[in-house]
């Protein structure tokens, strides 16, 4: 399936309609999921992706394609909503391990030369 199509699937179920920023997010985890597992892997210390749970995956994913792809947002404020996102939908530490990850992964954007800016 097809970003255009999990999109288009998502807004014949019903409400809440999907928005332009939203179908954005979807479009560039489609589109890089290769290269956003990898800085999700490399980034990982100890632990193998097919540990995380579907839902901090989901979030992980998503912050992934913010912090790179989309940059409309500085790393901080994306870091921050995923935190806010996996207290109310993940585990009851989940957010812990999200806020850590997603730093290491800003943390390694900036030395590796991507971005200076978080």
């Amino acid at each position: 399936m097809s970003a255009d199509e999990a999109i288009e699937l998502a807004e014949t179920i019903g409400e809440p309609k999907v928005d332009k920023y939203s179908k954005s997010i979807v479009s560039a985890v489609y589109d890089n999921l290769e290269n956003i597992d990898k800085y999700i892997k490399d980034n990982l210390k100890d632990w193998d992706i097919k540990r995380v749970s579907k839902i901090s995956l989901a979030i992980l994913r998503m912050s992934c394609a913010e912090i790179f792809y989309i940059q409309k947002a500085s790393d901080s404020i994306v870091i921050n909503e995923a935190v806010e996102i996996s207290k109310k939908y993940g585990d009851e530490d989940d957010y812990i391990f999200i806020n850590g990850l997603l730093g290491s992964i800003s943390r390694s954007k900036m030395i590796d030369g991507e971005e200076k800016e978080t």
